[in-house]
């Protein structure tokens, strides 16, 4: 057995052999004296409010669940083991396989509860279970105006420092950017609102354009900093109206103290518009909907198409009514929205003129991820998002989410990250490839959820489906300490012999080996003979073996055989044994005999295997014994 110890040694794997002999070499470094203090620091409050993953993988659903019972029964057994500790031992020391699972609790009982439920097969809500992905790829989503709420990302500001200092940062800059605005309410900085008490005057100031769009940054930004800083890094990343900004400066397109320039800008524009209007949801093809519009052109447009029969209608009011009472009367769902704008429609256009001058001194970069355009549905093309222009279309032109999503799934990602203050773009992309694979889609918040639950929970449903991501922040003063192994699922896979006729009759008994049928023990001279017939059709697993374009039987099948021979007449060994002529197979069969000689007086026997065309049949394909 190996020492045990916590600290990493260095090692070296060596492998050498020919054919069917391979051996395989570990060298290890002596470990160094014990000279560290072991007594256990002490505890320190791990991030998230306590709330602790054990990450479990394994090669198969069984081992998944048997390891999960192995660890429940250690756990139980060792009342000494923190928690945190084994969170962090499950995931700094384990390789990670594709069947994967999470456990969450805030303490022991909880874990273990979840772990049995893993162990069972058994649904729990904190035990969040899938299988990885070939590529692993996931896009980030940004929310877009209307899933605003009061309080949102409060829990996080105080649990992790990480969020707090993101935010933070956006808000010193939108509130420098909002000074007017934040004059004429009860409070002081964007915090406030975004912070404020449902129900309270400050919370009310969230549902005005301005302070809405610039909250969604500053929340959604820092909750950008958290997943990054939990190790995940999106191949993609897309948003929903003012989502795209915040998914544009996730890429780099532009500074933080930029985005905050054009959040608070688009916003404060966006308020100033035209007021009135009305805005719909009709559960419906855009086709048919916009067939129906020609009546109305220049007084209503399509806003958003957020799925297949998902389309936002936004224009003058009368003729939005309109519209949705026609499709509503034909049995269609229709929803209108609460806004205080016609938002994507021609009530847009001044606003539209007017933002691609406030963006006159913005400094724009080719974006380091690839962006899905609000504007086109597709992968934002080199120099599309790097100019005012684009930005200021972006206010009056159609949100293309349906779209943008068919085109992250083209390109592979079937792994989908919200990060907002409640799963709205989540529910739609699960209705949009509703019945095209596994998709896994999940959002960082909820609303009524505590959101220091909710983050590891979405963390754990991407890392299920295949995604990379950093549990190690999370187990705060966690240390390393020997776990249970892991549950091998054990399967056979050696060659048994099965007996293809009764051969007792004919005076032969079984021979008991994958390549001999029958044996037979010379009355008047000792020699036993094993007996049997070659062919690659019957042995298809002996192709394994083929150099320059010829099977040959392996060296380590004439080893068996001799084995086999030997045990059979009581040998035990072999002394030597020489292969004079390499044997190579064809479709056509070969008839083969192991032949062993009588005993000398000391008990040893002489071997041979000799083999010759079978004449008996003219194709490989019988079944002769």
């Amino acid at each position: 057995p190996w020492p045990r110890t916590d600290r990493p040694r260095r090692s070296a794997v060596s492998s050498f052999g020919i054919s069917g002999t391979n051996a395989h070499i570990i060298l290890e470094q002596t470990p160094a004296p014990d000279t560290e203090d072991n007594t256990r620091p002490a505890p320190v409050t791990v991030p998230g409010a306590g709330v602790v993953p054990w990450i479990l993988s394994a090669k198969s659903a069984e081992a998944l669940r048997e390891q999960a019972g192995n660890l429940a029964g250690f756990v139980e057994g060792r009342p000494e083991a923190e928690p945190v500790d084994v969170g962090f031992s499950l995931a700094t020391a384990r390789s990670v396989f594709e069947h994967r699972a999470v456990v969450l609790g805030s303490d022991r009982e909880e874990l273990l509860e979840g772990l049995r439920a893993l162990a069972e097969d058994k649904p729990a809500a904190d035990v969040i279970r899938g299988q990885a992905s070939e590529t692993g790829s996931v896009a980030l989503l940004f929310s877009g105006q209307g899933s605003q709420r009061a309080g949102m990302g409060r829990e996080l500001y105080e649990a992790f420092p990480v969020f707090a200092a993101a935010f933070d940062e956006a808000c010193t800059f939108l509130d420098r950017e909002l000074v007017q605005e934040l004059d004429k309410g009860p409070v002081g900085s964007l915090r406030d609102v975004v912070f404020a008490d449902p129900g309270s005057e400050a919370a009310g100031l969230l549902d005005e354009t301005v302070f809405t769009q610039a909250g969604l940054f500053a929340v959604e930004s820092a909750l950008f900093a958290l997943v990054s800083w939990l190790g995940v890094r999106p191949d993609a990343v897309m948003g929903h109206s003012v989502g795209e900004i915040t998914a544009a400066w996730a890429a780099g397109v532009f500074s933080l103290e930029d985005a905050c320039v054009l959040v608070a800008a688009r916003g404060r524009l966006m308020q100033a518009a035209r007021p009135g209007g009305a805005m719909a949801a009709i559960a419906a093809p855009e086709n048919e909907i916009t067939g129906h519009l020609t009546p109305y052109e220049g007084r209503v447009s399509v806003a958003a198409v957020n799925g297949p029969a998902a389309v936002v209608v936004s224009g003058d009011t009368d003729a939005v009514t309109e519209i949705a009472d026609h499709f509503r009367e034909q049995g269609t769902r229709t929803k209108r929205l609460t806004v205080s704008h016609a938002f994507h429609s021609s009530h847009m256009d001044t606003a539209a003129s007017a933002f691609e001058e406030a963006l006159a001194g913005i400094v724009f970069h080719e974006p380091s991820l690839a962006v899905v355009s609000n504007i086109s549905g597709a992968m934002a093309g080199p120099g599309e998002l790097t100019v005012a222009a684009y930005w200021a279309r972006h206010i009056r032109a159609a949100v293309r989410f349906h779209a943008g999503v068919e085109t992250l799934h083209t390109h592979g990602i079937a792994t989908f990250l919200e990060l907002g203050p409640d799963p709205v773009l989540t529910s739609l992309v699960r209705d949009a490839l509703d019945g095209r694979g596994t998709v896994v889609a999940a959002c960082v918040l909820q609303r009524d959820k505590g959101e220091v639950r909710t983050v590891p929970r979405a963390l754990a449903a991407v890392f299920a489906s295949g995604t990379e991501t950093d549990w190690t922040p999370l187990l705060g003063a966690g240390r390393r300490i020997v776990l249970p192994t892991y549950p091998f699922q054990h399967e056979d896979f050696w060659l048994h012999p099965t007996p293809r006729t009764d051969l007792t009759g004919a005076g032969l008994t079984t021979a008991d080996h994958p390549l001999l049928t029958a044996a037979i023990d010379l009355a008047d001279t000792g020699h036993l003979i094993l007996t049997g017939r070659l062919t690659t059709t019957d042995h298809p697993w002996l192709t394994d073996h083929t150099i320059a374009g010829t099977t040959l039987l392996p060296g380590t099948a004439f080893v068996d055989l001799a084995l086999h021979t030997a045990h059979r007449t009581g040998c035990t060994t072999i002394e030597d044994l020489t292969l004079e002529t390499p044997l190579p197979l064809t479709d056509h069969p070969l008839q083969i005999q192991a032949v062993a000689g009588p005993p000398t007086p000391e008990g040893t026997r002489t071997f041979t295997v000799q083999t010759r065309p079978d004449t008996n049949t003219t194709t490989g394909t019988g079944t002769g014994t």
